[in-house]
């Protein structure tokens, strides 16, 4: 492609990435992984951003850590986060460790959970499509979600990842392929946020009706969902009766924890920069 051209397409993602992303979302994942590879990181990154997490996950899984890092460091940690959700442990460790050390301690704080709190139990493989789109569209994105993602539901997002609804699956595949989304979303009566206590939630009437509830961060993004068979879990858990948590404690011991590892990723950077400077 001519220097030109380049730069107009470049001009082109740079003033309409939710285009581009949207774009990018129709074709094969290891052509987009490619192409995002290749251009630069600024230019990279609003499209990851456009993109629905679990897409943009996907092309993390196919890209070296620190090309990834490189694309998602220019982006909100909040976003990150529900990029790296999507990603195994070990894949989003790898990833974490090449983050600018002030990103890499936002994303901690935000990925970490006291297990008193709802995101300790949550799951974030669930199937979500953009709000905008059609059924036909929609269909195409569930084929590329998560294999083992909780599918009585799908779930309606903005491309900011903000929920709007839920659609029955059988629904969606029952619908005619011009019909929107819009038309076929239904509101989620009951939310809740992943850093309440989950205890607080457990004799909620909701769950006489509801198999799964949404969970949202402070931005009202969806991040998963706390299934009431976890929700089981953890109230079988030996200790639950005799030693549950007053609401005071619980943040107070999830944020020793998080605080430890920023702690880690801190003293990481201060033995780098000695040696750096023992070199120098």
């Amino acid at each position: 492609m001519s220097e030109p051209k380049i730069s107009l397409a470049l001009a082109f993602i740079q003033s309409d990435p939710d285009s581009v992303a949207k774009i990018l979302e129709q074709h094969d994942s290891k052509d987009v992984a490619k192409f995002l590879a290749g251009i630069p990181h600024p230019h990279a990154s609003p499209v990851l951003q456009s993109m629905l997490p679990q897409q943009s996950a996907h092309l993390c899984k196919l890209l070296n850590a620190e090309k990834v890092a490189g694309m998602l460091m220019h982006l909100p940690s909040s976003r990150i986060v529900a990029i790296l959700r999507h990603v195994n442990k070990s894949r989003r460790t790898a990833i974490i460790a090449e983050l600018p050390t002030k990103v890499e301690i936002s994303c901690a704080l935000l990925l970490n959970y006291s297990t008193e709190m709802v995101g300790a139990w949550m799951t974030p493989h669930i199937l979500t499509v953009p709000y905008e789109s059609t059924a036909s569209e929609a269909i195409a994105y569930t084929k590329t979600g998560n294999a083992h993602a909780y599918t009585d539901y799908v779930f309606a997002v903005e491309r900011n990842g903000q929920l709007k609804g839920r659609i029955p699956l059988t629904n969606l595949l029952a619908a005619g392929s011009n019909t929107y989304v819009s038309a076929l979303t239904e509101e989620c009566r009951f939310t809740i946020t992943a850093r309440s206590l989950i205890y607080s939630f457990s004799k909620s009437a909701e769950w006489d009706n509801e198999d799964a509830i949404p969970v949202l961060n402070k931005n009202a993004q969806l991040v998963g969902i706390l299934r009431h068979i976890d929700l089981r879990k953890y109230l079988d858990k030996p200790f639950i009766q005799s030693n549950i948590m007053s609401p005071e404690d619980a943040p107070l011991t999830g944020l020793i924890q998080i605080y430890g590892h920023c702690l880690k990723a801190l003293m990481r950077s201060m033995k780098d920069c000695i040696e750096t400077d023992i070199r120098s």
